[in-house]
């Protein structure tokens, strides 16, 4: 599976650089959202534009980040299961007569349409989706020791 799972190197890491991206920027809005509040209690308007604008920035930024890494995670998801398919069909198509017959066919279209799709959505799709939110914890665990420190 491991085989599948990195068949495209060059797409599985742009998917890992966009998440990484997307969720430095989601905590680092957080850092910004402070600011604002900061901003607003204080009274200082043009602190207060000027972080407000930096935060719409952040947020187009934050957007395509994820646009970028839903494009590349769909490439990725898309190179690892033509891999797989590849090498199923392969595999059904060097099966001799006798042992192709012994089946019934319907297991082999479920094997394609069924079996697949299950592989796709379990295995495929979920190591970018767990290694993005594992990004996620260890950069909000980081920013929550920055913004309220140890005593």
């Amino acid at each position: 599976m491991r085989r599948y799972l990195f068949s495209s190197p060059f797409w599985f890491t742009l998917t890992l650089i966009c998440s990484v991206c997307a969720s430095g920027v989601t905590i680092f809005l957080a850092f910004l959202l402070q600011d604002i509040v900061d901003c607003s209690i204080s009274g200082d308007l043009q602190a207060l534009w000027r972080s407000v604008g930096t935060a719409l920035a952040f947020l187009i930024l934050d957007g395509f980040c994820l646009y970028a890494r839903k494009i590349s995670c769909a490439r990725y998801t898309r190179c690892s299961m033509l891999a797989l398919k590849q090498d199923a069909f392969q595999s059904l198509t060097n099966m001799d007569m006798e042992a192709f017959e012994a089946d019934n066919s319907g297991d082999y279209f479920s094997l394609f349409n069924n079996d697949l799709k299950m592989i796709e959505e379990n295995y495929i799709l979920a190591v970018p989706e767990i290694l993005e939110q594992t990004v996620l914890f260890i950069f909000a665990v980081v920013a929550l020791f920055v913004l309220q420190p140890l005593l």
